[in-house]
């Protein structure tokens, strides 16, 4: 059984000294303009000039597994209205304040249907555990070590993506150009029923506008009942609708919503993996090719008209070889991050969690 401490208790809180203001007014300059989720803007003046923790008020990561409430500022900065402010008090450090705080779970006193918030009468009632200085010291040491080491495996995904772009332009960048169209066969999406929409299982996979952004391969979230337009598993999938232009491939054969056109390689002229690289080093030129004042989007003649490599078989079939090394490296450095994942979630749980003695 731990022992614990409301929040007054361990930190001041700054509120009344955070001064909101709107896009509009602000100038722009070098010091950060923070809000519930970090960084902002970045305005000529600062109201802050200290070692603090923001929380989240409104508009937080509120009941998203994974996402922070809580992060750490220093030095000169401007907050606005939508963070909380905290300085902890003597006797606790900064860090393990902020881890305490980090992954708390909300749900029952946050408030509001539309917009979730955390209030101020709220706030001073969370729970931090009660330990000796040098104790904090420790625990927030060993998170630490977790949190870097995930970030430098993070930061390797990333070095694997450059990777693979900077050999795509080694060997495709000066080579002729060919419409999409003739190399590919392009199917625009088409939403089904919503009311055939389910979490459970039932049905065949089914994305409408966001497939996985970020990752490579799609992972399912969703099933429909009722498909309508069809891509095959290895389809490369492409956001045509708010946003604009970020790629994956199927990892199965799915149905596709009007935020998505499947791509699907002809055989003996190119090949999924060709497809997707191409399309992927090409995410900011289509992304400029939206439009439309709700949301940007782009259409079937946009997406046939792309121009891509004309490149041999043999070419694409070398790159395809040399990106599926890359692959198994990215698999592995993922599952290591899997595992940091697991660990941070058991030392957080050990550290934060348990029940009040």
């Amino acid at each position: 059984m731990k022992k614990y401490l409301c929040v007054e208790e361990c930190c001041d809180i700054l509120d009344s000294q955070r001064v909101p203001v709107t896009a509009s007014d602000r100038t722009s300059g070098i010091y950060p303009y923070y809000g519930a989720n970090g960084v902002q803007d970045y305005v000529s003046d600062y109201i802050f000039d200290d070692e603090l923790i923001l929380v989240a008020e409104d508009g937080g990561h509120f009941g998203e597994k994974g996402k922070p409430i809580a992060y750490r500022v220093s030095g000169k900065c401007w907050v606005n209205n939508h963070a909380h402010v905290l300085k902890p008090k003597v006797g606790f450090d900064i860090d393990y304040i902020c881890y305490s705080l980090m992954f708390y779970d909300t749900s029952s006193i946050i408030n509001g249907s539309t917009r979730q918030k955390l209030n101020q009468a709220q706030l001073k009632k969370m729970k931090i555990p009660v330990l000796p200085l040098e104790e904090q010291v420790i625990r927030k040491s060993a998170i630490k070590n977790i949190f870097d080491c995930i970030e430098l495996k993070k930061r390797q995904l990333q070095s694997f993506d450059s990777l693979v772009k900077s050999r795509f332009n080694e060997m495709f960048g000066t080579v002729n150009k060919r419409e999409l169209s003739s190399i590919a066969e392009i199917f625009m999406g088409q939403s089904p029923d919503s009311k055939s929409y389910n979490d459970l299982g039932n049905g065949i996979p089914f994305f409408q506008g966001k497939a996985d952004y970020g990752e490579k391969y799609t992972k399912v979230a969703h099933w429909t009942t009722s498909p309508t337009k069809l891509a095959r598993k290895g389809d490369v999938l492409m956001s045509v609708r708010a946003p604009v232009g970020p790629v994956n491939i199927s990892s199965s054969d799915c149905c596709i919503g009007r935020g998505l056109c499947a791509i699907r390689a002809k055989e003996g002229v190119t090949n999924n993996e060709f497809l997707y690289n191409a399309l992927k080093v090409m995410e900011s030129e289509i992304s400029s090719m939206g439009n439309g004042s709700t949301f940007k989007a782009i259409n079937k003649n946009d997406v046939y008209g792309l121009k891509i490599p004309s490149a041999s078989i043999t070419e694409q079939e070398k790159f395809s070889a040399f990106s599926e090394l890359i692959d198994k490296s990215r698999f592995i450095v993922q599952s290591q991050i899997k595992d940091l994942q697991e660990l941070l979630d058991s030392k957080m749980d050990e550290y934060f969690g348990g029940d009040e003695e």
